[in-house]
């Protein structure tokens, strides 16, 4: 600690925010490397890059494995047409 009090305070500033930066790039990182599995009943945190992407209407949805993306397509779908259903 005396060698940080001994520097100006300019560079004293710029390393607190580095250390304050870290933990704010970390979560960045995390928040634009993972995504939860859009299976209602699954919800696993998994990669973006490992994910299995399925398309409804325009909008992509990530999921675990084969099997949560037929289910949690069969789900969407089936919870969209219940919407509009009900609106007619």
């Amino acid at each position: 600690m005396r060698l940080y009090n001994l520097l100006e305070k300019d560079t004293q500033i710029i390393i607190e925010h580095r250390n304050n930066m870290n933990n704010v790039l970390n979560e960045l990182l995390y928040n634009a490397s993972y995504v939860c599995c859009n299976f209602e009943i699954c919800e696993k945190t998994i990669l973006k890059a490992d994910c299995v992407t399925s398309k409804y209407r325009d909008v992509e949805y990530c999921f675990c494995n084969y099997d949560c993306e037929g289910n949690g397509m069969w789900s969407i779908r089936y919870d969209y047409r219940k919407k509009h259903r009900r609106n007619i």
